[in-house]
């Protein structure tokens, strides 16, 4: 999953796109969701389908660098629940 172009088809974050996540797999058809953080920054939200079901959050500073582990965090490590379609926001 990769995001860094504006509607212009400029990059947003450096030279070349910024990888968000290359650890597993989405599920075919899902478009994960993404807000701005207000400062040139973003926050992205997604589950993978591979390896497990699992939601993952990461921050994307101005800057391009990521502020979480590379691949984004667990959200939740309750492996009792399935979990999917996350939702994400920026608290001001």
């Amino acid at each position: 999953m990769r995001r860094n172009l504006t509607s212009m088809a400029n990059f947003l974050w450096g030279a070349s796109h910024v990888s968000i996540f290359d650890g597993g797999l989405l599920q075919m058809g899902y478009y994960p969701d993404f807000v701005s953080d207000g400062n040139g920054g973003a926050v992205f939200g997604w589950y993978t389908s591979y390896p497990s079901l699992q939601c993952y959050v990461q921050r994307v500073y101005s800057s391009g660098a990521e502020a979480f582990a590379h691949n984004g965090v667990e959200a939740s490590t309750n492996m009792m629940q399935c979990r999917v379609n996350p939702d994400v926001g920026v608290q001001g």
